[in-house]
């Protein structure tokens, strides 16, 4: 057997190693996002926005999966520390908002770009 084999074998089974450690980081990674957007979620449910969210008929795993986890805390915080819970409260209160009527929100920009892809997508189905 000459060197040139042995080489080729080790270089191969550095090249598998590899690949492998790839793949479990990758794998990880997701089950790590996933597990992150879960949490996220589950802060989001004790939230107006999530509210918000329903009575503009937008879908929150879309929402989760679609937005950039830091939109996502900003979108929250800006929701936290709303001016306009009253007004908020009073829209939310008749069930289904129009788009329209959200001009007292902080995350009326981001909600109405989430509806016109949500319609996008249902449309070009």
């Amino acid at each position: 057997m000459s060197i040139s084999y042995i080489v080729l074998a080790v270089l191969a089974t550095a090249l598998a190693l590899y690949v492998l450690t790839l793949a479990y980081r990758i794998h990880y990674n997701v089950s790590s996002g996933h597990h992150y957007r879960d949490q996220l979620l589950s802060r989001l449910s004790s939230l107006r926005l999530n509210t918000m969210l329903d009575a503009l008929g937008i879908d929150k795993n879309r929402y989760a999966y679609t937005q950039s986890i830091l939109d996502i805390d900003k979108q929250m915080k800006a929701c936290t520390q709303c001016h306009s819970k009253a007004v908020c409260d009073s829209q939310l209160s008749h069930g289904a908002v129009d788009a329209d009527e959200i001009t007292f929100c902080d995350n009326q920009a981001v909600l109405r770009q989430l509806i016109e892809q949500q319609h996008t997508r249902t449309s070009g189905n």
